[in-house]
């Protein structure tokens, strides 16, 4: 038996809202909004400064979109297959929302000081990709034009 099965209605769900039916589905338990937050949270340690939070989020909701570009991927693949071409281009309309949302959230990142995550970075350490950029670092061939098999030129 389940333990809320031993009690009288009303339950509380995990996210707090209270249901006569221990069976129904809730806004909160079908998006999973404990186990959102429970992964908000830095891994078993205090924030190093506040704009760490921002971080986690932003890239947090990144992975996501990128997530569900994949399947949106997988998808085009499928009703390609079935030549249902309608289809696809909404799809592929929609993977085009996803990316600007995406860019939209990453754009929040200029909101946090380069000093702020400077408190932080060493935490990410060795996951972190940030390092200062040099004009040295530029490859010399990065504005280099090669020709493409279709004739249009592009940059290499």
């Amino acid at each position: 038996m389940e333990e809320h099965e031993k009690r009288d209605p009303p339950w509380t769900l995990p996210c707090g809202h209270t249901v006569f039916d221990p069976d129904q589905m809730h806004y909160c338990t079908y998006i999973g909004v404990a186990h959102l937050e429970k992964n908000a949270k830095p891994f078993e340690r205090n924030l190093h400064h506040a704009d760490e939070h921002q971080f986690i989020i932003v890239h947090q909701r990144c992975e996501l979109g990128f997530l569900q570009i994949l399947f949106e991927i997988d998808q085009i693949i499928t009703i390609l297959k079935e030549e249902q071409y309608a289809d696809a281009n909404l799809l592929i309309a929609r993977i085009t929302g996803w990316m600007k949302a995406i860019i939209q959230d990453t754009a929040l990142l200029n909101t946090m000081p380069p000093a702020n995550f400077l408190k932080f970075r060493d935490a990410l350490m060795p996951a972190s990709g940030f390092r200062p950029w040099r004009p040295a670092d530029a490859p010399a061939t990065a504005c280099a034009r090669t020709p493409h098999p279709t004739g249009v030129t592009r940059r290499a």
